[in-house]
């Protein structure tokens, strides 16, 4: 009996230090918790629109903050960006704030969450659109590590992130352009393949070209409700009510400037009949 009073009086004080060590970290933990789920609510599309909104991200930034974003295409090809708190701050920026296109994501879930005594790492899972004008263009998962160190008693700050966005589905991105020349006539077919979600899609369309002045090689492209005035040059034209080879009593609009055929048909399949798919044409 007496040895197990002297067990009891050894290990009742270490089992009473280990429960309040136990509990007096429970309380940081959620201030960490808190203050990750206040990160991502203002990084995803419920915040981060506005310059109020990005102080609230850095204001749980460290300054000794390092960063990288790593963006992988549907096609695998892969872009990456690294910086400080201030190169942070700014693609935050341009990002959200000032950039042309809307970025919106989605909070899905807070994956995993590992604690040591001075840092936290943890793993979020976000869905991201990218839009234009309210159309989407790339939709895909971006999954965010966060690393986190303990600045006082309390309080903690983001140190670290690293960012891998894949793209799962495209709806805008550069078209693939073949060109085909009939020998029956001088019409020349054009197979455009283009992005269509998460696969491709390839259309055909049928250029209708004429031969208007041979002596200053100026040619006349006819497409759909479209005819455009090619000229030797290099200038090309939309012409607004053409009715005979480049006369048109309206002024017409200078459009662009190709000193190769193909050039000019790439130029009118991107501006007029695939506006939206087509950022840019390579030819095959």
């Amino acid at each position: 009996m007496a040895r197990h009073s002297i067990l009891q009086s050894l290990l009742l004080p270490l089992l009473f230090g280990i429960c309040s060590a136990l509990s007096a970290q429970k309380p940081v933990v959620g201030e960490a918790e808190r203050m990750l789920q206040l990160f991502a609510r203002s990084y995803t599309s419920q915040g981060a629109k506005t310059e109020e909104q990005l102080k609230t991200i850095m204001a749980v930034t460290d300054p000794g903050l390092t960063f990288e974003v790593n963006t992988v295409a549907l096609s695998g090809n892969k872009k990456s960006r690294s910086g400080d708190v201030t190169d942070w701050l700014q693609f935050l920026r341009r990002m959200h704030v000032e950039g042309s296109s809307d970025v919106v994501r989605t909070f899905k879930k807070m994956e995993t969450i590992h604690q040591r005594s001075h840092t936290i790492y943890a793993n979020i899972h976000i869905e991201f659109t990218w839009q234009v004008k309210g159309k989407d263009l790339v939709r895909g998962d971006e999954h965010l590590s966060v690393l986190l160190r303990k600045v006082d008693e309390t309080q903690w700050r983001i140190v670290d992130i690293r960012s891998l966005m894949i793209e799962t589905e495209k709806f805008r991105g550069t078209c693939l352009c073949e060109i085909f020349a009939s020998k029956a006539s001088s019409n020349v077919s054009a197979k455009i393949t283009m992005p269509a979600g998460s696969n491709y899609r390839a259309s055909t369309v049928v250029f209708e070209i004429q031969e208007c002045d041979p002596r200053q090689k100026t040619y006349l492209i006819r497409i759909s409700n479209y005819e455009f005035k090619w000229m030797a040059t290099g200038q090309l034209y939309l012409l607004k009510d053409d009715k005979q080879c480049g006369k048109s009593v309206i002024e017409p609009e200078l459009i662009g400037a190709a000193l190769e055929q193909k050039e000019a048909l790439g130029i009118i399949i991107r501006k007029y009949l695939f506006e939206f798919e087509c950022a840019q044409i390579t030819f095959k």
